[in-house]
C-alpha cells in the first residue's frame, strides 16, 4: 500500500512537472509571435455564420471592430475620477481646457468630463457614504482653490443631483420612502443653490444650462420657464447635444409631455436654429432621433413605420441624419452599425445599402445587442434584399 502511494505522489509530481514546462513553452511560443497577430487573436474571433467568411487580402470578411469608442473614453474618465479622488486638481483643470473637443462617436470632452459627475452608473455602490463624502469634500476644495472657474461649481451641482437619485432609489415614486424623498429634495436644493451662487464664468458654460434644466423637471418647472434655460445654454452651444436631450426627456409624458410626440414637434422648432448649418441640422436630428428610439422598437405590437409616425419621427430625415453623422464621426466604431440597425428597422433599403458600404465589414456588436444579433440581422437582410447580399463575401 505504502509502494502504490508512493508511485501515486510521483506520478503527480512528474505531472505537474510537465504541466509546468508546457507553460513555459506555451509562453515564450505566444511572446516570441507577432505583436499584431496575437492582439488580431485575442481580440477578434471571426464565426463562421452558415457559410466561411474570409479574412485578408482584397476580400474582407466582417469582423468587430477593434477600436471601440468606450476604449478611447475609458482613460479619460480614470483621469476624471482619480483627479477628483486623490485632489489631483491639475489634472482636472488641464482637462477642461479640452472641453471643445469631441470623441470619434461625437460626444464631447465637456459631457464626458461632467457625466462623472451626476450620472448615477459611473459610481461604485460599495461603502457609498464614505466614497460620496470624500468626493464633495475634495469637489469643495477644488472649487475653494479656483473661486473664479466655472467647472467646480458645475460639477459639484451636479455630483449633488446624482445624489439626489442615489438617495431616492431607482424604483418607481410610490416605493421611495419618506426619508429617501426628504434626503432627495435637500441635494436639489443643494445643487440649486450652488447653481445660484457660481462664478459668471459657469454661465458661458452650456452644461451650466443642462443641470437647471433637470432641477426644473423634478421641481415642476414650467415648460416656458425651462424652454428660457434651454434657449440660454443653446446660444452658448447650438450643437450641445446633452441640451436637446434633457428637453426630450423633460417632454416625454411620464414628466411634462403631454402626447408621445411632444419632443419631436418640438426638435423641429429648436433645429431652426440660425447658427445651426444644414449639416449641423441633420446630424442633431440623427443623433437626437437615435438616443429617443432607444428600446422604442419593442414597445408595440406594430411595425417601426407606425411608431415613427406616433412619436412624429421623419423616417428619411431620420436616415440622412444618421448617413450624416456617420460622414461627421467617421472615426467612431459605432455610428454606421446604428445606422444599418435603423435603417433595417426602418426598411429603406438605400438606407441599408449605405450603411453596408460605409461600415466596410466592421460592426459594433454591442450597437445592435451582441455578435450573434449582428449576423442574425445581416441574414435577415439577406433573405429581404438578395441583391445586397451582406453575407456574401466572394
Amino acid at each position: 500500500m505504502n509502494q502504490l502511494f508512493s508511485n501515486i505522489i510521483g506520478l503527480m509530481k512528474m505531472s505537474m512537472l510537465w504541466g509546468m514546462l508546457l507553460v513555459v513553452f506555451s509562453f515564450s511560443a505566444c511572446k516570441e509571435s507577432d505583436q499584431e497577430t496575437t492582439e488580431a487573436a485575442a481580440q477578434i474571433k471571426i464565426r463562421s455564420i452558415g457559410q466561411k467568411v474570409k479574412v485578408g487580402g482584397a476580400v474582407k470578411g466582417w469582423k468587430p471592430y477593434i477600436k471601440r469608442d468606450w476604449q478611447i473614453k475609458r482613460d479619460d474618465a480614470n483621469l476624471i475620477l482619480h483627479g477628483v479622488a486623490r485632489k489631483q486638481f491639475a489634472n482636472l483643470e488641464a482637462f477642461v481646457k479640452e472641453f471643445d473637443r469631441r470623441y470619434p462617436d461625437g460626444s464631447s470632452y465637456r459631457s464626458q468630463f461632467y457625466d462623472k459627475f451626476s450620472n448615477y452608473d459611473d459610481y461604485n455602490q460599495v461603502n457609498a457614504g464614505k466614497y460620496h463624502n470624500k468626493y464633495l469634500k475634495n469637489l469643495k476644495k477644488w472649487g475653494d482653490e479656483n473661486p473664479d472657474a466655472g467647472a467646480p461649481a458645475i460639477a459639484l451641482a451636479g455630483f449633488e443631483i446624482y445624489l439626489a437619485w442615489y438617495a431616492r432609489g431607482a424604483g418607481y415614486a410610490d416605493t421611495v420612502t419618506d426619508s429617501g424623498w426628504e434626503k432627495f429634495h435637500s441635494h436639489i436644493e443643494r445643487a440649486r443653490e450652488i447653481l445660484e451662487n457660481a462664478p459668471s464664468a459657469a454661465k458661458k458654460d452650456p452644461h451650466y444650462y443642462s443641470l437647471w434644466m433637470t432641477i426644473h423637471l423634478v421641481q415642476g418647472g414650467e415648460f416656458n420657464e425651462v424652454q428660457k434655460v434651454f434657449e440660454a445654454g443653446q446660444n452658448i452651444d447650438p450643437t450641445y447635444v446633452d441640451l436637446y436631450l434633457r428637453m426630450t426627456n423633460y417632454l416625454q409624458p411620464k414628466w411634462h409631455g403631454e402626447g408621445i410626440d411632444d419632443w419631436s414637434k418640438w426638435l423641429e422648432t429648436v433645429l431652426k436654429h440660425p447658427k445651426l448649418s444644414k449639416e449641423d441640422k441633420l446630424v442633431l436630428y440623427g443623433y437626437i432621433v437615435r438616443k429617443n428610439l432607444k428600446g422604442r422598437y419593442d414597445e408595440v405590437d406594430a411595425s417601426p413605420t407606425v411608431l415613427y409616425q406616433a412619436l412624429g419621427v421623419d423616417k428619411e430625415r431620420f436616415m440622412r441624419g444618421l448617413a450624416a453623422c456617420c460622414r461627421r464621426f467617421s472615426d467612431s466604431s459605432d455610428w454606421p452599425s446604428a445606422y444599418l440597425y435603423h435603417a433595417a428597422k426602418a426598411d429603406s433599403e438605400p438606407a441599408i445599402a449605405e450603411a453596408i458600404e460605409l461600415m466596410d465589414y466592421k460592426f459594433a456588436a454591442g450597437v445592435v445587442g451582441g455578435e450573434k444579433e449582428f449576423f442574425v440581422l445581416l441574414s435577415t437582410i439577406e433573405e429581404k434584399y438578395p441583391k445586397l447580399a451582406p453575407l456574401q463575401q466572394d
